[in-house]
């Protein structure tokens, strides 16, 4: 029997995530799960996105969408988000949904970094929200998963708490109950 009020584990976000040193976590390749009512297939690139070959086509004009939760399309279908149906109305683009719930724009750019620029995009967009200023200045989310901090040292970006701390689901529980209390 399920506890109406707790969510059974195939139907959580945390189903799709997996453990990353740099960036806090990311999208299981091959995945697919349900998150609220929506069935999510991650492809083997770890996007919630069509397979794409990094190679692009001559001709090809590749835009490159990173964001968080918004953009992944939390609780949309993956022919509902926002990349999807941008692409559908233009046909001659390729968008790229590298939307992964909870990033803020500094794991935004380490993605890009090290796996977005594999597609050359012609174009990046990055969508963002309010909650990016808070998850830019937070070792954690407000779900309690580490994450990498940039610090502004002198003109660079310092990149810190790498390695990613790993997420324990008993400290995650502590923290939540406490920030609930």
């Amino acid at each position: 029997v399920v506890n109406r009020y707790v969510m059974p584990l195939n139907r959580q976000r945390h189903a799709f995530f997996q453990y990353d040193d740099v960036l806090g976590w990311t999208q299981k390749s091959n995945k697919t799960s349900y998150f609220k009512t929506t069935r999510v297939q991650i492809n083997s690139k770890g996007l919630r996105d069509e397979e794409t070959p990094y190679q692009k086509p001559e001709g090809e004009f590749r835009v490159l969408f990173l964001g968080d939760s918004q953009l992944f399309g939390d609780g949309v279908e993956a022919d509902e988000t926002f990349v999807s149906l941008l692409e559908t109305e233009l046909n001659s683009v390729q968008a790229i949904n590298a939307g992964v719930i909870g990033y803020g724009t500094d794991q935004q750019l380490l993605f890009l970094k090290r796996e977005g620029i594999k597609y050359s995009p012609d174009l990046v967009i990055v969508a963002m929200n309010a909650y990016d200023f808070q998850d830019n200045i937070s070792e954690t989310i407000r779900s309690g998963y580490s994450k990498p901090v940039f610090k502004i040292k002198g003109d660079e970006l310092l990149l810190t708490n790498v390695p990613v701390p790993q997420f324990d689901i008993v400290e995650r529980i502590n923290r939540r109950l406490n920030d609930m209390s």
